[in-house]
């Protein structure tokens, strides 16, 4: 493999983490908009989808680059794949959804039903991603932590 595509694959690790915080920040936005005072919320909430779900199909290519190099884990790392992809595609169709006005209550269920939906799988696509890089239990299990070099160094 290339080196420039092994940094490609590699850069996985640094795209993924921009679209995780712009659609969560696009959730709050769109929970904050509900009230007709902060109507200004609603107004970024498409861009910040678009943005959000563009990287987000970036980090799903570096990501299927990095699985060809590495040797991952099989099971956290199928279910990894899946639900990144499934965050990227809901965020398009978030975006989608975005643009249309809060009166008509269909587009405000299914609004409602994919901002839960997109946060459940931002969720459980994050654990999956720390599972596969820092190893099972990473969150929950208390890790010796030690400092690379020593600040008197």
């Amino acid at each position: 493999m290339s080196e420039a595509i092994l940094f490609l694959g590699r850069s996985h690790l640094l795209l993924v983490h921009f679209p995780i915080g712009m659609m969560i920040l696009a959730l709050i936005f769109q929970r904050m908009g509900r009230k007709p005072k902060n109507a200004v919320f609603r107004t970024v909430i498409p861009t910040t989808l678009l943005i959000s779900s563009s990287i987000a199909v970036l980090a799903c290519i570096t990501g299927f680059i990095l699985v060809r190099k590495g040797d991952y884990p099989g099971q956290a790392l199928f279910w990894h794949q899946w639900l990144g992809i499934l965050v990227a595609v809901l965020g398009i169709i978030a975006w989608r959804f975005s643009g249309h006005s809060p009166g008509s209550w269909q587009i405000n269920v299914w609004r409602n039903f994919i901002t839960v939906a997109l946060f459940v799988l931002l969720l459980l696509t994050g654990y999956l991603g720390s599972t596969i890089t820092h190893g099972r239990g990473y969150l929950w299990e208390k890790q010796a932590t030690e400092m690379p070099f020593s600040p008197e160094q």
